[in-house]
């Protein structure tokens, strides 16, 4: 049954009859109450895309689109009123799809993954209610819930700030401060990170209380994995004899196959943990045979977060900033530099989100004989 009102007409595709050197749109018409007349409206997709990411990304734009006829929040004039009823979800979520065809794979990755935290953290709030002092504490919150560096805070806050200006350059919002985000960067001096006695307080812990946790606190501490990356390595990944782990291209941040030299501290423990365990296992999940879809990111942050106050550690001791701490604590004892771009996977000394160098496939000794935490 189709959905029939005389205010508007849902979406149609446009494909210039296949011709990909053309643009391709979705088109609807909205009435104008003063003309009387309907006006129709246009948005086009990348001429970048082929045919079948075409289709899929004006299916994305159809299914926005209509849902927000439905709910006659599109206007014949270029606004989009009523925001007062549009949550900061719904608005970041129409960001996403509509700026998604502009940026390459990895960098439209990398945007949605900064829109969906925002998200997460404030979804539900009306977005005519976000003002700089939510955003301020938002972005704060987060560096600090999630153990962000500077680097990866000021690329969210860069992110927000181009969803802000394509929401008002559309009209879904009329006030933005866009100015306020921009000013809100924070340097690398900002990231703490753990004491020593802290480190100790927490492995000890982990050591006889919860396996699952002390495993992926090694992964960060010593191999300087990402957590994402961390809940999705297989057994397989695994070699215990020459001491590396293979970071496979499609579980890396940085689409390319990668390996890490395992610690003898965290080999140790793989060795007893993986023995007799089916290679497609992960290496972290319930009963080994489950993905990480029962083991999140978020799920493994809460865990963290709660252990961090049983044990009364300090607010800067988050699972992620063990990595900063495991770094700052080699660089200190005189480890050198490119050793620690390798481990870390660093195409450049002076980033930590570019592309990865692919080791040699041989263990590297310095991670090998990290001490036991």
């Amino acid at each position: 049954m189709s959905y029939e009102n005389p205010n508007y007409k849902l979406c149609k595709f446009s494909t210039s009859d296949g011709d990909l050197s053309k643009q391709w749109f979705v088109f609807f018409s909205v009435l104008d109450p003063e003309t009387n007349k309907y006006i129709r409206k246009k948005e086009y997709v990348s001429l970048k895309l082929n045919e079948s990411d075409r289709f899929k990304k004006m299916k994305q734009i159809k299914r926005s689109i209509d849902a927000l006829l439905k709910q006659n929040k599109i206007a014949s004039t270029d606004n989009i009123p009523l925001p007062e009823n549009l949550s900061i979800k719904q608005a970041l979520l129409l960001a996403k799809e509509y700026n998604h065809s502009k940026y390459n794979k990895r960098t439209a990755k990398v945007y949605n993954n900064s829109l969906d935290l925002i998200i997460s953290e404030i979804g539900p709030t009306p977005i005519n209610l976000m003002d700089s002092i939510l955003i301020e504490d938002t972005l704060l919150t987060m560096q600090e819930k999630r153990g962000f560096g500077a680097n990866r805070h000021n690329q969210i806050k860069a992110h927000l700030s181009s969803a802000l200006k394509f929401l008002r350059r559309k009209r879904i919002i009329t006030t933005i401060f866009t100015k306020d985000v921009e000013n809100q960067k924070i340097t690398e001096s900002s990231t703490q990170t753990w004491s020593e006695d802290e480190v100790k307080i927490w492995f000890n812990y982990l050591h006889t209380n919860n396996h699952k946790l002390l495993v992926l606190s090694y992964l960060v501490y010593h191999c300087f994995i990402r957590i994402e990356e961390a809940l999705r390595i297989r057994v397989k990944d695994i070699d215990t004899i020459e001491q590396l782990i293979h970071i496979p291209g499609d579980n890396s941040k940085n689409d390319k196959g990668n390996y890490v030299t395992i610690s003898d501290a965290l080999n140790e423990i793989l060795i007893e943990r993986i023995a007799d365990k089916n290679p497609e296992d992960y290496l972290i999940g319930r009963k080994y045979q489950v993905g990480p879809e029962t083991f999140l990111a978020q799920a493994a942050y809460d865990m963290a977060k709660r252990l961090k106050r049983k044990l009364n550690l300090g607010e800067h001791c988050s699972l992620y900033r063990l990595k900063h701490t495991g770094n700052t604590l080699l660089l200190n004892s005189g480890v050198n530099i490119s050793d620690l771009q390798e481990q870390n996977r660093h195409s450049s000394q002076k980033q930590t989100e570019t592309y990865a160098r692919k080791l040699k496939g041989k263990a590297n000794p310095i991670f090998k004989n990290l001490p036991k935490a």
